[in-house]
């Protein structure tokens, strides 16, 4: 996290006034002497941290360079390294060698990531914001789905509303319609105003470590790297963002790379599409043929038009005896396939730190021949100069989908069951023609034509 200046003042005098330090004469007792540096997880010099002792008898606070000495230590004695928001550290004071300086990296606690609020601009005790917020740790994410972020926010924050798509179903290529402070109507004619979203005028503003992002980034970006998610809903958004915040603004923070050697770490998912087609309860072929035949789609008072209508019903009833019995709800959807890959790779030392990170995500959809190929990588690499920290960030993606050449659901469920799908000689049928009661021939095309 950025700006941490603010959250580390409040730490510090909370130290000072609670930790209980003895005289100074005490800690220049006979005994051993601890020194080191303390650094945080990009590597810089922590200021600030407290390393006491575990009985409490003898401690100090880091200072502006992050160093630390302890002095008149007995050799039984356990040192404590700790800060909010970051992993207590022991160390025995028998187990460190006479005169070695030590060098302490701590690691982000992401139990105590809810304490604190991450606007993508400053870093605030939850306690003292005074919007209403919502945080969520990379943990909690993967708990609820594998799936996207999109998907999990919306289990972990009623406030969040996804819009269902039924016309888009479970097309992997369709972004989702998202709602966090309501509704609100755009004009038609405001076309210039509309092209500047992606979806709706409704849709959230987006931040990823800093930068505003698009939807598509966010439904596309590996799960793995996320590190914490905040949610502004009320009008602090509008001020700290102005207008672009108006819906609401959702902050993402990946993860950045920690020190040490270097480490690997792989994570793999598979996904299954089942297409659920229990709630179409539609009619058979002879019921089909016999609710026709009862609302009078076979009866005309033109005597001209009864004899049609009567080789209508007969050619109809005839398919129905030869035991033609579609079902077309099957014919676009099959079981889609997916599976996700991600790859990482971090280390180096106090001076830098990097990360490299590989994924792969393919969403085979529930309509056949439908699916979406996501390939990402980046390398991250952060060092110091004398006074200065330099954080470098490289992204690339690339996307590859296919929309289903099957057309919509709905043009399969306004099929009739006694349409057969092909002819004798094994061939597509492309249309069916049928005489309504008006006296009119009615065509109805195959929509796996």
């Amino acid at each position: 996290m950025r700006n941490r200046n603010f959250l580390r003042r409040i730490v510090f005098a909370g130290f000072l006034a609670l930790l209980p330090l003895l005289p100074l004469s005490a800690q220049n007792q006979k005994g051993r002497t601890v020194s080191g540096t303390v650094y945080d997880e990009t590597g810089e010099r922590f200021p600030g941290v407290g390393v006491i002792t575990l009985d409490r008898k003898f401690g100090v606070l880091t200072n502006a360079d992050g160093q630390f000495v302890l002095t008149g230590l007995p050799a039984s004695s356990t040192i404590l390294v700790e800060i909010m928001g970051y992993k207590t550290q022991e160390f025995k004071v028998s187990g460190i060698p006479q005169g070695e300086r030590l060098d302490i990296y701590l690691e982000l606690d992401s139990e105590t990531l809810q304490e604190t609020v991450v606007t993508g601009i400053f870093t605030r005790r939850k306690d003292s914001f005074t919007g209403s917020v919502q945080t969520v740790t990379s943990d909690e994410i993967k708990k609820i789905s594998n799936a996207n972020v999109i998907a999990s926010l919306k289990v972990i924050d009623p406030s969040m509303v996804v819009l269902e798509n039924l016309a888009a179903g479970s097309d992997p290529n369709a972004m989702a319609d998202i709602q966090i402070r309501g509704a609100s109507t755009l004009s038609t004619a405001t076309q210039s105003l509309k092209s500047d979203y992606l979806n709706s005028g409704n849709t959230p503003l987006f931040i990823l470590d800093g930068f505003e992002t698009s939807l598509q980034k966010i439904t596309d970006m590996d799960m793995n790297r996320v590190q914490s998610i905040t949610i502004l809903k009320d009008a602090s958004a509008k001020a700290i963002y102005g207008s672009k915040g108006a819906n609401g603004v959702i902050v993402i923070e990946t993860k950045r790379p920690e020190s040490g050697k270097m480490r690997i770490t792989y994570t793999g998912s598979m996904s299954l599409e089942v297409p659920d087609l229990t709630s179409y309860d539609l009619t058979n072929a002879a019921e089909k043929l016999e609710v026709e035949r009862m609302a009078g789609l076979f009866t005309s008072d033109n005597a001209k038009s009864q004899v049609a209508l009567d080789q209508t019903y007969t050619e109809k009833l005839r398919e129905l005896l030869a035991g033609v019995e579609t079902d077309w709800l099957a014919q676009p959807v099959r079981n889609g396939f997916g599976h996700k890959h991600s790859l990482y790779l971090e280390g180096g030392d106090k001076a830098m730190q990097y990360g490299v990170n590989l994924s792969f995500n393919r969403i085979g959809g529930a309509m056949k021949g439908s699916d979406r190929n996501t390939f990402s990588g980046g390398i991250t690499l952060a060092y110091r100069i004398k006074n200065f920290q330099f954080r470098d960030k490289l992204t690339v993606d690339y996307n590859k989908s296919h929309n289903s050449p099957y057309g919509t659901f709905d043009q399969y469920y306004q099929m009739n069951p006694y349409s057969r799908l092909r002819d004798e000689s094994g061939e597509l049928i492309r249309s069916y023609s049928y005489m309504n009661n008006s006296g009119e021939s009615a065509a109805y095309y195959n929509p796996l034509y």
